[in-house]
């Protein structure tokens, strides 16, 4: 299907760059020839709900488009790709694991954020197998908490002096949160920091390995920690969207599982699949 809609765009765009139709009209061609197309599968409806149903009818009598250019429709299309099931598979075995982590080694930390953070943080950001489905787990924090109370997360917290390094205190955190044993965590690599939207801490995700996880049984804090689930990468993968802010921030969200995720969550969660399937998944969160 998704090469059909291609196609079917292509064409339409070679009469607008001859200026016999006009770019509304391209997307609307484009829609109702998708629209005749039969056998849609749930994941290709959602496909054409989300690219060709968005037109701004309050702002703009002439229904202005939210897709601005040709760019930036195919790059559309390309986010909406399917990864293939057998990269899923693959995503946390050793050879991945040791391609990842040379891919996370090569990016550069923003120093002035760092600088311009008063505190650290570190998460750890937790794949694992569940029912042997690769798979991320995430924590609901407590609403007994002062600050992000019910909130989906990665475990993780603020470093304490005590901590060497954020690696440290992303295991140390989820120790305490899920009752995992340090030891069973294996660590590959970190990303880049991020700040919070008032840049009061510099987040440090660092990416590991916890393997075949039963969640129903994890001794998790009930302190801290309301419920605990997981998502595979497979349905993380093919639920993933996003929110566009007028200031021209893209922010993921991702759809799958008990929860919504979203937030700084889901943007760290955005960056490391970015990592782990490189050339298959691209990710959409951006900052101006």
């Amino acid at each position: 299907m998704l090469n059909y809609c291609l196609v079917k765009l292509t064409r339409n765009l070679r009469k607008y760059n001859e200026s016999s139709l006009s770019l509304k009209s391209v997307i609307l061609r484009t829609r109702n020839g998708a629209e005749k197309f039969s056998h849609w599968t749930k994941r290709q409806q959602l496909f054409k709900e989300r690219l060709f149903l968005k037109y701004d009818n309050t702002k703009c009598n002439s229904h202005r488009l939210h897709i601005r250019n040709v760019s930036s429709v195919l790059r559309h299309l390309k986010i909406q790709s399917a990864v293939p099931d057998e990269i899923i598979e693959n995503a946390l075995k050793e050879e991945n694991k040791e391609r990842t982590i040379k891919h996370l080694q090569k990016m550069k930390p923003n120093k002035k954020l760092i600088e311009r953070c008063k505190l650290q943080a570190g998460v750890l950001v937790p794949f694992c197998m569940v029912d042997n489905k690769p798979s991320v787990l995430f924590t609901l924090r407590s609403s007994r908490l002062a600050s992000h109370s019910g909130q989906v997360s990665f475990p993780g917290g603020k470093k304490d002096d005590c901590d060497v390094s954020l690696v440290v205190t992303a295991m140390r955190e989820t120790s305490e949160e899920l009752g995992i044993d340090e030891k069973q965590i294996d660590i590959w690599a970190s990303l880049t920091p991020i700040s919070d939207r008032v840049d009061k801490y510099a987040i440090t995700a660092v990416v590991g390995y916890i393997g075949e996880v039963d969640v129903d049984s994890l001794p998790f804090n009930h302190h801290e920690v309301s419920d605990v689930f997981t998502i595979p990468l497979s349905e993380a993968v093919r639920n993933r969207r996003y929110t566009k802010w007028k200031t021209g921030l893209i922010m993921p969200v991702f759809l799958s599982g008990r929860y919504k995720v979203w937030g700084l969550t889901a943007i760290m969660l955005d960056r490391t699949l970015d990592a782990l399937l490189t050339g298959h998944y691209q990710m959409v969160s951006r900052f101006h």
